[in-house]
């Protein structure tokens, strides 16, 4: 029976070590469930990895969710997505991770609306789709990763000083399907070439 889970909120204060692995602050196995207003933020002063990680489920919604805070060189996302299918944002505001959002071995991602301060980075979906949001992109960074079947991008406002408004990884099997890009806006200051 689908779940709903309103207004919990995360703190995370102390000596929190830099070096545990992929540690994640909420993790979430079940299906059908909505975690609605939910705020998870860094508040030490470690670069930790993963604030929300979705792992094996069906249906998964964050409804209007705030993180900030997660920059763990190599892994650092605000949501990570892991072999799931029917994951969807809306409105989220994932700002200071290193990326706002990766996944892998995903079927059906929504990510509608919001603010995002780093990119989407993702390594393997077939149906992805992006609406509305505002990516501010770090130095020399791509706004978009990604690898999988069937993109679609629709009006994304890239700022910040990206390099890349779209790239393909090249560590994943490959970008295939129908990719689109629907009125895009792309602005950047970075003073080298822009791909």
């Amino acid at each position: 029976n689908p779940k709903k889970i309103q207004n919990l909120n995360v703190v995370i204060i102390g000596n929190q070590k830099e070096n545990e692995n992929n540690i994640a602050y909420i993790r979430n196995y079940r299906d059908n469930i909505i975690f609605s207003n939910l705020k998870i933020k860094n508040n030490t002063t470690s670069n930790l990895s993963v604030a929300f990680e979705n792992l094996i489920n069906y249906n998964t919604i964050l409804e209007s969710p705030i993180i900030d805070g997660f920059k763990k060189e190599g892994s650092g996302y605000g949501v990570a997505n892991y072999s799931s299918k029917k994951f969807t944002i809306n409105n989220g505001e994932i700002t200071n991770c290193r990326h706002s959002y990766t996944g892998r071995n995903t079927i059906d991602v929504t990510i509608k609306n919001g603010f995002f301060s780093d990119g989407i980075d993702d390594h393997w979906t077939d149906n992805f789709l992006v609406d509305g949001v505002t990516i501010n992109a770090p130095e020399g960074a791509a706004a978009f990763q990604f690898s999988g079947n069937n993109i679609k991008i629709n009006k994304p406002k890239v700022l910040g000083k990206a390099r890349i408004f779209l790239g393909v990884r090249e560590d994943t099997p490959y970008l295939g399907g129908k990719v689109e890009i629907i009125e895009p806006k792309f602005t950047t200051t970075i003073n080298s070439d822009i791909y």
